[in-house]
């Protein structure tokens, strides 16, 4: 998902992904990385 705002809630329904470690980034128009996390998901 592309956005032109500052901040922008993006909801995402995770509730049928496999168990296991996913990394989500947000990742900037210049192609930086200003925010990373892992989320763990068990089942």
């Amino acid at each position: 998902m592309i956005t032109s705002a500052p901040f922008t809630q993006i909801d995402v329904d995770i509730r049928s992904a496999a168990a296991g470690v996913y990394n989500v980034s947000v990742i900037d128009s210049d192609g930086q990385i200003p925010g990373s996390r892992s989320i763990v998901i068990y089942c």
